[in-house]
């Protein structure tokens, strides 16, 4: 959760850099800028915030800016920021163009977490459906005991009915079992 949370934050600040940058500011001062505007915007606590004043104060030290990115890349353990650092040392030292280097970042990481949310909001419904479906063979037999009492006793008064019964609730313990696997996917 605190990743997705912070890939989030992170394309923010992707956005909030490209601006900075678009606005002829330079890439240092583009990071401390942004480093300005993200505690604006996710407050001082978010670890995005925490991350790009760290590589603001560090800035002021000289220490170079794809050092900082890379350190920052380890400590998130995060594909995007590590893909993003490599690519963006990369184009600094081949003398890329920064700004659409950074703006297509934003981009891919966005529509990545947008199709990540897609994801989640349908495997939600199917956990729900899924629970819905594990109690409803539970529901109708309660339903027909309690609306016509006398119905389902010879499926419990024979030994053919308790074998019949045995096997339905063999089967509906593994489909409850391999419903609740299928539905545990982790995106």
């Amino acid at each position: 959760m605190r990743k997705k949370q912070l890939a989030g934050e992170f394309r923010d600040a992707l956005e909030l850099l490209s601006l900075s940058l678009k606005a002829g500011y330079s890439v240092e001062s583009a990071f401390k800028e942004t480093a300005v505007e993200l505690e604006k915007l996710h407050g001082p606590d978010a670890d995005v915030t925490r991350e790009f004043l760290r590589i603001r104060r560090q800035l002021n030290c000289q220490i170079p800016i794809e050092t900082l990115l890379e350190d920052f890349a380890a400590r998130s353990d995060l594909e995007d920021i590590r893909n993003f650092s490599a690519v963006f040392s990369a184009a600094k030292r081949l003398g890329g163009d920064l700004p659409a280097i950074i703006r297509t970042a934003a981009e891919t990481i966005g529509g990545r977490i947008e199709v990540e949310k897609e994801i989640e909001n349908v495997l939600a419904a199917k956990k729900f459906e899924q629970k819905i479906m594990a109690v409803m063979p539970c529901a109708i037999i309660l339903y027909m005991r309690l609306g016509s009492p006398g119905f389902l006793d010879v499926l419990y008064a024979s030994t053919i009915g308790h074998l019949v019964m045995a096997c339905a609730l063999a089967v509906y313990a593994g489909a409850v079992f391999w419903g609740m696997r299928i539905v545990r996917i982790e995106v």
